[in-house]
């Protein structure tokens, strides 16, 4: 039900409202009764909706009861809807207003309400001295957005006026959109029925031309930056018309130069651009009318910018470096890039080496293992950073100076370091080498080998030779590689001991007659090659030595049995010993001597040496 309250006029809409005031003229004999000025969204069957979109297409559909108080038409992807009494939006009496919802592609150019098929009418104004008003309509409400999600309306026109219409009725509301409507809108505009005997009916006579008014138009320029900078973009617009312009770019709405002769513009800033691209600009402007121009496109071009390498280092240093063989270089590389999606990747030598994928501009960074080097040289790495669109930075270059490192000794054994005269001494060294280089090894100064291996423990064995005599020798170890890099020197001391004598021989006869000449001899062994060997004879065991030679002769003054001692010295604290029994027998001096003795006498004589 209408209230008595009194609504004005809203004055949210962008541009002008036109509203076709026809001269009032006599009324046909059959003149639009009105039924009533209550009207809902259900008794309104019949009313024809157009929609018009960007694209040049139209649908159009026709209006039907969806309740008791609520009516609706629709198409593809969109509805208008009017719910509880037209006049107002009071949701307590369950008055919601119209509700337009469009959701498709190209934007909605305009909807258009013929409500004279639907025998209804819309009603703009109040009751008041200063706005005219047709008997028995009551009052009115002009169309007036309430809610928006979507773009708003640029502008609306209520055409058709009603045959009784005393400038308050019309049969169509058009509703215009310059940059296309997507979205819900919920609004008011009061509708009243005509009678089923006399429906409603617009004048005879069409309405006056509307003035004819002349669109702006608009240019502005391609723009070019590079990522990460910002833009501003100009729109300049003319019109021969004295008005202020609107000025949109990409659907948007900049600003509205108030200037009404000359070039009017409008700026905008377009923001940082992150990322290198083509982007589209679409600007319009609009008259203080409602006239549009042309629709202009232009592009925006982001150009990409090559990264900017600011760091390499070897091992922590921006600089050159010297390190060992066996050492390893790792790299350190950070580079700055404008494109914030850009992934940066690192290349040292022409070979990626890590990438960093961080969504950033700030600084992006790799740590990455380069090299282990196993031999003395110099090595020259190149670095750069490549982003994701290809571009390449500067390059920033390192040399690695690779020293030689002398092996290591790390054993020098004897296989035993006590030997006795005459035997020979054996020897492995051991050593290691970060460098894959072959080991020599030297006993005293002298190479006794080389382990060809390059990896790893290298080893060599060798015999020292035949210690001919004893002593204390010693011996120093040590290694070199192929590079010149000598070891430490490990010292390692031999005891050779000496050895006695060994008698080999004792020769001498076992019987001899007293005071006769006998022949000795004596032969003995040593290992020591230098050793001289002295015979000690001692004749009558008196532990005195009575005789030194290795043979002569002696005789005894006295029969009996005598014991004869040999001892072999070798000059050198070492002694031998043997000994052997002599008989000595008188000559015969009787016949029972010669008896005796003859036996005897037989044997001695083959064992005598004559005078």
């Amino acid at each position: 039900m209408k209230t008595s309250f009194f609504q004005y006029l809203s004055t949210a809409i962008v541009g002008s409202t036109f509203i076709l005031l026809e001269a009032i003229v006599a009324s046909s004999s059959q003149a639009t009764t009105l039924t009533r000025f209550e009207t809902y969204g259900s008794q309104m069957g019949g009313m024809l909706i157009k929609v018009d979109f960007l694209d040049g297409t139209s649908q159009t559909s026709t209006w039907g009861a969806t309740g008791s108080f609520s009516g609706q038409a629709s198409g593809n992807n969109w509805f208008l809807r009017q719910v509880g009494n037209t006049y107002g939006y009071d949701p307590f009496y369950g008055d919601l207003g119209w509700t337009f919802d469009y959701s498709g592609n190209s934007g909605v150019k305009s909807l258009e309400i013929d409500a004279i098929p639907g025998n209804t009418l819309f009603d703009i104004y109040p009751y008041g001295s200063s706005f005219p008003d047709t008997p028995g309509s009551a009052q009115g409400w002009e169309f007036q957005v309430i809610d928006n999600n979507g773009s708003r309306p640029s502008s609306y026109n209520y055409s058709v006026p009603i045959d009784i219409s005393q400038g308050d009725l019309f049969g169509k509301l058009s509703i215009f959109w310059n940059q296309g409507f997507r979205g819900r809108m919920q609004f008011i505009a009061d509708t009243d029925n005509g009678t089923q005997d006399d429906p409603v009916k617009p004048r005879d006579q069409p309405p006056p031309p509307l003035p004819v008014n002349t669109p702006p138009t608009l240019d502005f320029s391609d723009y070019t930056i590079n990522e990460g900078q910002s833009a501003i973009a100009t729109l300049f617009a003319n019109d021969p018309d004295a008005e202020a312009i609107n000025f949109y770019l990409n659907s948007n709405f900049i600003g509205t130069d108030g200037n009404l002769s000359g070039t009017r513009s409008a700026t905008s800033n377009l923001g940082t651009y992150a990322n290198n691209g083509i982007f589209s600009l679409i600007g319009q402007a609009v008259d203080s009318q409602g006239g549009a121009s042309n629709v202009v496109n232009r592009t925006l071009t982001v150009l990409n910018v090559a990264p900017t390498l600011t760091n390499f280092a070897l091992n922590g240093v921006e600089a050159d470096i010297t390190i060992d063989e066996g050492q390893s270089v790792s790299a350190t590389a950070s580079a700055t890039d404008p494109g914030l999606y850009d992934d940066v990747t690192f290349l040292v030598n022409g070979n990626a080496v890590g990438t960093d994928a961080t969504d950033t501009t700030g600084t992006r960074t790799i740590n990455s293992n380069l090299n282990t080097f196993t031999d003395d040289t110099t090595a020259t790495y190149t670095a750069i950073a490549r982003d994701s669109d290809n571009a390449d930075s500067n390059a920033i270059t390192r040399n690695v100076f690779v020293r030689n490192v002398a092996p290591t000794l790390t054993a020098f054994d004897l296989l035993s370091d006590t030997i006795d005269e005459g035997q020979s001494a054996f020897a492995n060294l051991f050593a290691t080498d970060p460098g894959t280089d072959p080991i020599s090894f030297l006993i005293n100064g002298n190479s006794i080998g080389t382990d060809a291996a390059v990896l790893g423990l290298r080893q060599i064995g060798t015999n020292l030779g035949l210690f001919g005599n004893q002593g204390t020798f010693t011996f120093m170890g040590q290694a070199n590689d192929d590079d010149g890099g000598f070891s430490q020197i490990i010292e390692k001391t031999l005891t050779v001991k000496n050895v006695a004598p060994t008698i080999t021989s004792l020769i001498a006869p076992l019987t001899v007659m007293t005071g006769n000449l006998f022949n000795f001899a004596a032969t003995a062994t040593d290992p020591g090659l230098s050793d001289v060997l002295t015979y000690d004879w001692d004749f009558n065991n008196d532990g005195i030595f009575d005789f030194t030679g290795m043979s002569g002769n002696w005789s005894f003054d006295r029969s009996g049995l005598n014991n004869i001692n040999l001892r072999v010295s070798d000059g050198d604290g070492g002694f031998a010993y043997s000994s052997l029994t002599v008989e000595t027998v008188p000559e015969p001096t009787s016949t029972l001597g010669l008896l005796v003795l003859g036996v005897a006498g037989t044997l001695w004589r083959f064992s005598r040496k004559q005078p």
